[in-house]
């Protein structure tokens, strides 16, 4: 965008640029669109639900979800992450997706 040093009658001022949709919102809108189609963003793998009508387990009830982080904020991550366990936020998880294929229980000690 060209910036004028002052107004011209009969021209419009200048708009600035409308901000773009940001790297995290353009990973949050590709999960819900993954979890939609019965699959879950860090593994690409099947949802539970889909062979169990119901199924209410999520990520937090898995012993694959761990957190990390080494600050006031935690980041969960999945063990079964087809790219890996990273410090970036492509690889964090949420507590509240649904469950997948390989879930095992977390026990309680």
């Amino acid at each position: 965008m060209a910036y004028r040093l002052f107004d011209l009658p009969g021209l419009p001022a200048d708009e600035p640029d409308p901000p773009g949709e940001s790297r995290g919102r353009r990973i949050t809108r590709l999960n819900r669109f993954l979890i939609e189609a019965g699959f879950n963003p860090a593994t690409h793998r099947a949802l539970l639900r889909n062979e169990a009508p119901g199924c209410e387990l999520r990520c937090k009830d898995c012993v694959h979800a761990f957190p990390t982080g080494r600050s006031r904020r935690t980041y969960w991550k999945c063990a079964k992450n087809l790219r890996g366990v990273t410090m970036v936020l492509l690889t964090d998880i949420r507590i509240k997706w649904p469950a997948f294929k390989l879930f095992e229980l977390r026990v309680n000690a």
